[in-house]
């Protein structure tokens, strides 16, 4: 139960209002801490991970809604995503899946720090996330190698955390293939749910971001979706 709670604190975090934070509990904390070689059938190795990804997510929200960024708080984000490794060896497809979710913190937390510009008098280069493009292409090359949601035989019950990834990816990626790679997924998604939330995030991409970006403005996804009044179009 401490992993589906993780997961969707994690799927849910962005949607969730600056002014309506949730805090892990102790009692959640404790129990995460003894489960953490637990191989949970949604975030698998990563449960631990998953939760620092929803306080990136959350961090996001509240950087979107107050304008506001904490750097003191950015520095430990990251550390917590650069550091974590999961307690013991494990297999090939379950390092894939955290490799996922740590690449999807720190693409949010760029995006949070590129939102609001503020001078940090404490920036130390170890603390820097990798750069944001190398980040997008390491995302691409999970998302076209992604089979699991090419059948709908071999559905994946972590289709809402791609859908996700999709959404905080999409719009930071340059005009090719890429793209193709983006769109090509959403429509998977879609096929294998019938979720048509995943249409609408992918005309979000397709038609509002890109426009953007091509033309050179600054935005932010999620800054977008607040506005519009569409804060959670995957739930």
């Amino acid at each position: 139960m401490v992993g589906l709670y993780v997961y969707i604190d994690m799927i849910h975090s962005y949607a969730v209002p600056a002014a309506h934070p949730l805090p892990l509990s102790g009692k959640l904390a404790s129990r995460l801490a003894s489960s953490a070689g637990y191989v949970h059938p949604i975030t698998g190795i990563a449960t631990g991970l998953c939760l620092v990804v929803a306080r990136v997510g959350r961090y996001l929200r509240s950087v979107v809604d107050l304008h506001r960024r904490d750097p003191g708080l950015e520095r430990t984000l990251h550390r917590s995503l650069r550091d974590w490794q999961p307690r013991n060896p494990v297999h090939h497809q379950h390092a894939r899946i955290a490799d996922a979710y740590r690449i999807l913190g720190l693409i949010m937390l760029h995006q949070a720090r590129r939102h609001v510009t503020v001078v940090d008098d404490d920036d130390d280069e170890d603390d820097e996330p990798p750069p944001l493009s190398t980040l997008v292409a390491q995302a691409l090359h999970i998302i076209a190698a992604d089979h699991v949601t090419a059948s709908s035989t071999d559905a994946s019950s972590g289709v809402y955390t791609r859908g996700i990834m999709l959404l905080a990816v999409g719009p930071e990626v340059s005009p090719g293939a890429g793209r193709a790679v983006i769109t090509d997924a959403f429509a998977r998604l879609h096929r294998l749910t019938r979720v048509n939330h995943f249409l609408l995030a992918a005309r979000f991409v397709r038609d509002t971001c890109w426009p953007l970006r091509d033309r050179g403005v600054e935005f932010t996804w999620l800054d977008l979706l607040v506005r519009a009044g569409l804060t959670c179009v995957l739930i």
